[in-house]
């Protein structure tokens, strides 16, 4: 689950990131990208007991990066059959805090006492100098707000990151995007086993 999407989004960030680089598209090196993404198989969406304003470690990734840039034979005949690579790695760790207690108003209805969590997430990179080894590269920060409502679960989710993901990789400029997402419909069933 998020091992891969962390993957494909990484992947095709760079990928664009490589195209807005070196020239018309006729004179650019070629790129190619391998990604490896090892990250933690859970998810703490909420520790228990979480006293407010207190962080906890909801999880880790630790992606590595393979960047092998071929130059175009045709701009220059000696470079054919040459090619350069880096590699860079980080690791990103994400915290999650119990902010507030709010009531949430959804086009599925109004709910109180909601517990609003906030997720951030914290790019770590290495400081263990090696040779073809690469820490210039920034990951992007990403912030996340759930609201949980008694009884029910999320109700409302809010995101704000970074795009692209690496923004000091390449020339490409680094927007903030926003998503929101609210529950619509809900319904609460009964447990089978009840005696009416």
């Amino acid at each position: 689950g998020v091992k891969k999407a962390y993957k494909e989004r990484l992947k095709k960030e760079l990928e664009f990131s490589v195209q807005q680089d070196g020239g018309p598209p006729g004179f650019r090196p070629k790129y190619e990208i391998k990604v490896e993404v090892v990250t933690q198989d859970y998810f703490y969406l909420l520790r228990t007991p979480s006293p407010p304003n207190e962080e906890w470690d909801t999880m880790w990734i630790k992606p590595t990066v393979k960047v092998i840039m071929t130059p175009n034979s045709e701009v220059d005949e000696e470079l054919a059959g040459m090619s350069m690579g880096t590699t860079f790695y980080f690791t990103i760790l994400e915290t999650g805090m119990i902010t507030a207690k709010e009531t949430v108003e959804t086009p599925a209805g109004i709910f109180n006492d909601c517990l609003k969590i906030e997720y951030r997430t914290e790019t770590v990179m290495p400081s263990i100098p090696g040779e073809g080894v690469s820490s210039g590269a920034e990951a992007g920060e990403t912030v996340s707000r759930l609201w949980l409502a008694p009884n029910v679960g999320i109700v409302k989710f809010h995101q704000e990151y970074e795009t692209p993901l690496l923004g000091a990789f390449g020339n490409s400029e680094t927007t903030t995007q926003v998503k929101t997402v609210e529950l619509k419909k809900y319904e609460i069933k009964s447990d089978a086993s009840e005696v009416e």
